[in-house]
C-alpha cells in the first residue's frame, strides 16, 4: 500500500505539472496512470473529494465541468479575502469524505484540486491547502499557491497577512485564467478560430467583451481561440468580428502593401468568416457580445 505523506504529493505534483506541460488538461483515464514506487495510484473517482484507501486526510478534490447555461450541483465561490471556498459532499459533515477534507488543515498537507475544462477532462491545480472550516455553510476554505512555492510546502498554513491575501488573491486569478484558456482551447478543437493554426503554444483564449467589463466573464461563449497574431490584431481593432462570425479588416489595412505576413495573415481573412466554431451550440460565441464588441471596432462606441 502506498504510504501517504509529502514525499508522495510532491512526485504527484512533479508528474501532473509534466503531464500538463506535454498534453495539456488531462482525461480521467490519465489521471489513473500515477505511478509511485512501483504502485498505481488513480487520482479520481465517482466522489469530488478522494482519499485512496489507507489515507488519512484528502488527495484530491473535484469541480466537474458544467455546460453553459447549466446549474451544477456544488456551487463552490470565491471569497472577497482571495480564498476559495469548496463545498462538502452531501449535507453530513461527518461523512468519511468530509473528514477526510477537513484533516487536510491538521496534517498541513498540500492537496490537487482538478478543475473540470470539459466532460472528463481536468486541469489540475496545485499546491492547494485547506485552511478553514466552515460547517454551518458545509464548506471549507482553500489556498491555492503557484507551482513555484513547491520549495517551501512543508511549512504550516498560517493566518494570512493582507499582503498573503493579495498574492493568493492574484494566484488565484491567474489559475481562474489558465481554466478559461483551456476550456475555450477545447471548446474549438485547439485551433485558431480565424486560420486553424493548431500549435497550442501560438494559441490564446482571447474575451470578446474584455474581463475588466460588464459581461465580460471567463466563460466560454465570452471566448475565441485566436493565435498571437489575431489576437494582437483582435485587441488593436484592426479587426473586428461581426454577430454572425463575418471577419472585417480595417479599411487602411486593407490598402497597406507590407509582405506576406500582413497580405496571409490579415487581408485575405477579410470578409470571410470563421474558419472554426465550437459544436455545442451553447459554446459559440456569443452574437450579442460580438455586436457590442463589433461597435467598438467600428469606433461608434
Amino acid at each position: 500500500m502506498v504510504e501517504d505523506g509529502f514525499e508522495l504529493r510532491l512526485a504527484l505534483m512533479e508528474w501532473l505539472a509534466a503531464q500538463v506541460a506535454a498534453r495539456g488538461p488531462l482525461e480521467s483515464a490519465r489521471l489513473e496512470t500515477f505511478t509511485y514506487r512501483g504502485e498505481r495510484l488513480r487520482l479520481i473517482d465517482q466522489h469530488g473529494i478522494w482519499a485512496p484507501k489507507g489515507f488519512h486526510c484528502a488527495l484530491t478534490i473535484r469541480t466537474t465541468f458544467t455546460p453553459p447555461n447549466q446549474i451544477p450541483p456544488y456551487v463552490d465561490r470565491e471569497g472577497e479575502d482571495g480564498l476559495d471556498f469548496y463545498k462538502y459532499e452531501g449535507t453530513d459533515p461527518n461523512l468519511a469524505t468530509n473528514r477526510k477534507l477537513r484533516a487536510c488543515i491538521e496534517t498541513g498537507l498540500p492537496l490537487i484540486w482538478l478543475r473540470g475544462v470539459a466532460m472528463g477532462v481536468y486541469l489540475p491545480d496545485f499546491p492547494v491547502y485547506v485552511v478553514e472550516d466552515h460547517p454551518a455553510n458545509l464548506e471549507v476554505a482553500l489556498e491555492v499557491r503557484s507551482w513555484q512555492s513547491v520549495p517551501i510546502l512543508g511549512e504550516e498554513p498560517s493566518e494570512l497577512s493582507p499582503e498573503r491575501r493579495w498574492g493568493v488573491a492574484l494566484t488565484r486569478t491567474r489559475l481562474h485564467q489558465r481554466v478559461f484558456h483551456e476550456r475555450v482551447l477545447h471548446a474549438y478543437q485547439g485551433s485558431c478560430s480565424i486560420c486553424r493554426l493548431r500549435h497550442r503554444e501560438l494559441l490564446d483564449a482571447a474575451h470578446i467583451i474584455p474581463d475588466s467589463q460588464s459581461g465580460g466573464e471567463a466563460i466560454v461563449p465570452n471566448g475565441l481561440t485566436l493565435c498571437k497574431l489575431h489576437h494582437a490584431a483582435y485587441d488593436a481593432n484592426l479587426l473586428g468580428i461581426t454577430p454572425d462570425y463575418r471577419i472585417k479588416v480595417r479599411e487602411e489595412i486593407l490598402r497597406e502593401e507590407d509582405g506576406p505576413m500582413l497580405l496571409h495573415g490579415l487581408k485575405e481573412v477579410h470578409g470571410s468568416k470563421l474558419a472554426v466554431v465550437p459544436r455545442e451550440r451553447k459554446a459559440k460565441p456569443d452574437p450579442e457580445r460580438l455586436a457590442q464588441r463589433f461597435q467598438h471596432f467600428l469606433g461608434l462606441t
